[in-house]
């Protein structure tokens, strides 16, 4: 299936605000690098503070309205846009070529295709248009927190799960049910591609469809998202369950511990600027 990039830069008092209006759009994944064209990384993560500029590559369907996304870079009066065709192939390619095997921990992350260590349990990932490729600090601290709980029988929702990364480690770690959910058909077809790779049986759906709780609640997206959803996530929650929270960076944590005040949010993980809040639930188990 073709697509339409659309490339332009901004400036990066700019960055967070233009993300947050395109996404509102119908746009089907934003990557953000540097002036260079280098670091690219995905929509969830818009600031980068060492970038004075900052180049947007956005990819829409042929046949999505261009009007409503040129409106907002009118708005932040982005003048300098090129457009091009691009193939799946060519994309999902492109993010091959920035995704290198990566242990941590006892995991190893590879590219499919490629032949990880025989000590460490292996993850395969094509992340093709989905976010999760190991490569981002987030992404680190959510499979460095998943390994510190003893998954063995335990059920686990990945909230936002991308490429399915987050969820393929949570099943290899032991646990007996994993629900990997994302809003985006596109991560739910990488999702579902890369469970079948790793050989893992995961629920990979667009929303949650049951009234199950889970011992384990990892999310890593965005600050306002996971505002948004705080209540939806607290009542999936179990009794003393374990939730670790992510996509957020130095400074951003208050409102996550405000939202999510029925939760003892009392450990925290960070790396460069990123941080990722880590807790139980305050309820005791029922006794009847």
């Amino acid at each position: 299936m073709p697509w339409l990039r659309i490339s332009f830069f901004a400036a990066r008092k700019d960055v967070e605000a233009l993300t947050d209006r395109l996404e509102g759009l119908d746009v089907t994944s934003i990557s953000l690098s540097d002036g260079a064209g280098e670091a690219v990384i995905d929509s969830n993560f818009p600031t980068e503070r060492g970038w004075s500029r900052t180049r947007f590559e956005a990819l829409v369907g042929l046949q999505t309205p261009l009007k409503p996304i040129h409106e907002v870079l009118d708005r932040f009066e982005i003048a300098e846009v090129s457009t091009s065709f691009v193939a799946d192939e060519e994309w999902e390619e492109n993010w091959k070529q920035v995704v290198h095997p990566r242990t941590i921990g006892g995991i190893q992350v590879i590219p499919h295709g490629t032949v990880g260590s025989t000590q460490h349990i292996a993850i395969k990932i094509v992340p093709g248009l989905a976010f999760g490729t190991g490569e981002h600090p987030t992404t680190t601290m959510c499979l460095e927190w998943l390994q510190s709980i003893d998954l063995l029988g335990l059920s686990v929702l990945d909230f936002g799960t991308g490429s399915g990364i987050l969820a393929i480690a949570a099943k290899k770690l032991g646990a007996e049910r994993v629900v990997a959910i994302d809003n985006d058909p596109v991560a739910l077809r990488v999702a579902r591609e890369n469970a079948t790779t790793n050989d893992v049986e995961i629920e990979i759906e667009s929303a949650l469809k049951d009234q199950s709780q889970f011992d384990v609640i990892v999310s890593n997206i965005v600050l306002s998202t996971l505002v948004e959803h705080a209540q939806q996530l607290t009542s999936k929650l179990a009794p003393r369950g374990h939730i670790g929270l992510t996509g957020l960076i130095d400074g951003q944590q208050n409102p996550v511990r405000n939202a999510y005040s029925n939760i003892e949010l009392s450990s925290s993980m960070q790396s460069a600027e990123w941080v990722l809040l880590a807790g139980q639930s305050n309820d005791l188990p029922e006794h009847g």
